[in-house]
């Protein structure tokens, strides 16, 4: 898909490194686009919306429930929040214990 520059008029470039800002939760975590010489940045629609479904579920709370799966527990993540974090099967986390929370950090 060609995509044209709204400040310069020139062709943008497909990009794959795009940093996420102002949101804490997804510091580090980068999204598609386009860029362009002139350094203006168009994001990618599709990673956009990811982001919007991750608001509507911070801001009306995410609830989980722990079920039980052969000798353990486990608990499921939705599935926004798996898209916007870009996690995949088998993903390993560190989990931590403070102050009566449970922490799950994703490892990598």
């Amino acid at each position: 898909m060609k995509h044209k520059c709204n400040l310069c008029g020139k062709a943008m470039r497909p990009v794959d490194d795009m940093e996420i800002r102002g949101i804490p939760q997804l510091a580090g975590r980068k999204i598609r686009g386009w860029r362009c010489a002139c350094g203006n940045e168009h994001s990618n629609p599709d990673d956009v919306d990811v982001m919007v479904e991750y608001y509507k579920l911070k801001r009306t709370g995410v609830r989980v429930s722990l079920f039980k799966s052969g000798n353990s527990w486990a608990i499921r993540l939705p599935a926004p929040i798996v898209r916007a974090l870009k996690l995949k099967p088998n993903a390993g986390f560190s989990l931590e214990v403070l102050e009566g929370k449970i922490i799950l950090t994703p490892a990598g």
